[in-house]
């Protein structure tokens, strides 16, 4: 190899990694001023996340599969409960469907609720649909799903990033997990987390909903 090949291919090398750096660091200020235009977020009521919504294939209230790729390209908002729970969930899917009229009343019935089962070996499909119908759940956009505890657990704390435990001593409560709604914006990114048990909260996420695009 002579000496103006070598130049050659040094000069080639050279330019190849100052494209791929100039396109990281696109990506990088893209990303930085997507999330320096998303509204502001009440602090007393939520705060901004940043970090893709996980994918998932999970079982819905008729007995069949939902995959997450059915909510592409749809702004959505997903809690987590079981039907047992008799501290924070009865609260919390309350307040899911307050969201869910909210919505209705103000022309933003598009938007999806989801609430995922942390319990499933007791909530089959049967045990969500009734406990979906106490609250007047629309199942044409509001989705209840549960699956298999080696699933949906590695998910809630992985994938969604939140708390998971259990306190079998508590009869009121043995699961524990976050009492926080998620929302999931258009692009599949998980952009806010509010409290899910103060209405206050839910008029600010509703709120901030109508901001989203």
């Amino acid at each position: 190899m002579n000496a103006r090949t070598t130049q050659r291919l040094f000069l080639a090398a050279g330019f190849v990694m100052l494209t791929i750096a100039g396109s990281m660091i696109a990506l990088t200020t893209a990303a930085r001023f997507r999330a320096e235009e998303r509204p502001a977020i009440d602090p007393a009521y939520g705060t901004a996340i940043d970090h893709p919504a996980p994918v998932f294939t999970l079982t819905d209230a008729s007995g069949e599969p939902f995959s997450s790729e059915e909510l592409a390209g749809e702004i959505w908002v997903v809690d987590f409960f079981f039907t047992r729970c008799q501290l924070v969930c009865p609260i919390m899917t309350l307040n899911m469907s307050r969201l869910q009229r909210q919505l209705d009343a103000a022309g933003m019935g598009e938007i999806r609720l989801v609430s995922i089962s942390v319990d499933p070996e007791n909530d089959t499909p049967e045990v969500i649909t009734a406990f979906a119908g106490r609250y007047n759940a629309d199942p044409e956009r509001w989705t209840f799903l549960t699956g298999d505890r080696a699933t949906i657990w590695p998910l809630v704390e992985e994938g969604f990033q939140l708390a998971l435990d259990e306190d079998p001593g508590n009869t009121l409560m043995p699961i524990t997990h976050s009492s926080r709604f998620l929302v999931v914006n258009r692009e599949g990114v998980i952009v806010a987390s509010f409290d899910g048990l103060t209405t206050g909260s839910i008029d600010a996420l509703t709120n901030y909903l109508a901001t989203l695009e």
